[in-house]
């Protein structure tokens, strides 16, 4: 058997092959020119350019930008994640703490009224007391008035 050597591919028909898969999974604030720099890298290791070979190429490029791309944005998200978190939190608890006042100031005017209605039935006996004094008063003067004229 002879051993064929096999000729690596050009440069040109990685090109080729990298643009017959479409466009690049990269965003808009990522280079795509890195990315075909990445993928030029990873094919040109390869020993056998078969088809099959360039599209292992393609998977793996694309694998190793998505985890180049968590590993930058990890912190980012899990920040957002924290902070957004730490605000609902913060938010249920001054919820919860206005809850808690409103209650007691509730608390309090029921208790404050029901002093004032228990103090108002004792001393209604006393009012009317008064109201009769009153009254005695007022019709002593007027028959005092009417006298005196």
């Amino acid at each position: 058997m002879s051993s064929k050597e096999i000729a690596p591919l050009s440069e040109e028909e990685l090109r080729r092959f990298l643009h017959s898969m479409g466009p690049p999974p990269v965003l808009s604030t990522e280079d795509p020119k890195a990315f075909e720099d990445l993928f030029l890298n990873i094919a040109r290791s390869f020993k056998n350019p078969d088809h099959l070979s360039l599209h292992l190429a393609w998977e793996i490029t694309v694998d190793t930008w998505s985890n180049a791309r968590y590993a930058r944005h990890e912190t980012i998200a899990v920040s957002r994640w924290w902070n957004k978190f730490h605000d609902s939190q913060l938010v249920a608890t001054k919820t919860m703490k206005l809850t808690y006042e409103e209650a007691l100031r509730k608390k309090e005017i029921e208790a404050c009224q029901r002093y004032e209605h228990d103090a108002l039935k004792a001393a209604a006996p006393d009012l009317v007391r008064l109201d009769r004094y009153e009254c005695r008063a007022w019709s002593r003067q007027k028959r005092a008035t009417q006298e005196f004229r």
